[in-house]
């Protein structure tokens, strides 16, 4: 009888042991699980985070670029006699930034490109970056088909950097991640003018 009871005992003690030893596996296992989807989700966000901000570092760069190569051309208002400036970019300054932007774009793997204070695409990324060369003048990029919608220009017009997750107007089929950053001209200073915005995109499922 004393054999059987300390037999008993063992048996006991092994089960307990083994329920021990199970309930801390799965709680190590979880701990790890879980340690492992925070570090995951901490590393991902810092990359989207470094990665928006190589975006807009590209904005800016070409946006502190521009005031050498845009021009002031009167403009004559409805009564013909008063008239207003305008600020464009010269022939010579797109050929500069065509290279610039195809540049940039091809770094970060983002759409640049800049339009007038207006919403209307001057010069673009794609221009220096598609394949065939043959039909330069004919060419149109998918931002010089549709102006940026007055809305987004006035946002970024109040800000020294805009950040959107958008469609913009329809330009692209999904979601991008875009910075606009706006650009002067005129030299004096209290007398500068926003003469344009230049625009960097990115797909934001590749964010």
């Amino acid at each position: 009888l004393t054999g059987m009871l300390n037999e008993m005992k063992h048996i006991a003690s092994r089960s307990l042991f083994t329920k021990y030893l199970f309930v801390t596996s799965a709680v190590l296992i979880c701990s790890l699980i879980i340690f492992g989807i925070i570090m995951s989700t901490l590393v991902s966000n810092r990359w989207r985070s470094e990665k928006q901000q190589q975006l807009a570092d590209n904005a800016h760069i070409v946006a502190d670029r521009m005031n050498a190569y845009v021009i002031p051309v009167p403009t004559r208002t409805g009564d013909g006699i008063s008239a207003t400036m305008q600020y464009v970019v010269t022939d010579t300054g797109k050929e500069k930034l065509r290279s610039t932007l195809g540049i940039l774009s091809s770094s970060c793997g983002a759409d640049i490109f800049i339009v007038d204070a207006q919403g209307t695409t001057v010069i673009c990324s794609e221009e220096y970056l598609r394949a065939d060369t043959s039909d330069k003048e004919e060419f149109k990029c998918r931002h010089q088909k549709k102006s940026i919608s007055p809305s987004v220009i006035a946002a970024a017009a109040r800000v020294r950097e805009y950040r959107i997750t958008d469609r913009l107007g329809g330009i692209y089929d999904q979601n991008h991640f875009i910075v606009a950053v706006p650009f002067v001209a005129g030299g004096d200073v209290g007398k500068e003018y926003i003469a344009g915005f230049v625009f960097v995109a990115s797909s934001a499922s590749a964010i």
